[in-house]
């Protein structure tokens, strides 16, 4: 999950550098902030029981039920890493095929290429699907989790996601675009 958040960290900002609406650019900053500490949360996990922050197998591999079984490790055991050079978005494995939500690289390159408007509009559609892809993790996280705080995290998650896509989805609206 730490790189599936990662991926909408890197999306808010772009946003937040550059969204022509306000209220926007500050959704984004939010996004971006309640990731990161989401992220910091897994990755102290992680530290904690001993596991290693990147992990050898396929991205999100335990949703289809091989995973780890241990202290919930499935929060954060394909946590992200700096330093892409293949192509994909920095941060981000690149077989995102298991991670739902996922913005593909061309998407990601239209939206960092896009402006104003059409930068806030791009952003909120690639978001609204990212969030529905999280949400998916981590009620499958929340159903599997051994730990009580990886359970809690992960209901959390499903709970502010979903409020955010509903939010998301009136600024839409409110911009004259169809919902996501």
């Amino acid at each position: 999950m730490s790189a599936h958040h990662a991926q909408a960290v890197q999306m808010a900002m772009v946003e937040f550098r550059g969204g022509a609406d306000t209220t926007q650019r500050s959704v984004a900053q939010d996004i971006a902030l309640t990731q990161q500490r989401e992220i910091g949360i897994m990755s102290a996990w992680l530290t904690r029981w001993r596991l290693p922050q990147v992990s050898t197998e396929p991205p999100m591999r335990w949703m289809h039920g091989s995973g780890h079984g241990s202290h919930g490790a499935e929060t954060g055991h394909d946590a992200a890493h700096s330093g892409s050079t293949d192509g994909t978005a920095a941060g981000v494995p690149p077989d995102l095929s298991r991670m739902p939500g996922m913005a593909t690289d061309t998407e990601l390159t239209q939206l960092s290429r896009a402006q104003g408007r059409d930068l806030d509009l791009l952003f909120l559609t690639l978001m609204i699907r990212h969030h529905r892809g999280g949400i998916t993790m981590a009620q499958q996280s929340a159903a599997r989790a051994q730990e009580s705080d990886v359970r809690a995290l992960a209901r959390a998650m499903v709970i502010n996601q979903a409020v955010e896509i509903d939010q998301m989805q009136a600024d839409l609206h409110a911009l004259g675009a169809p919902p996501a």
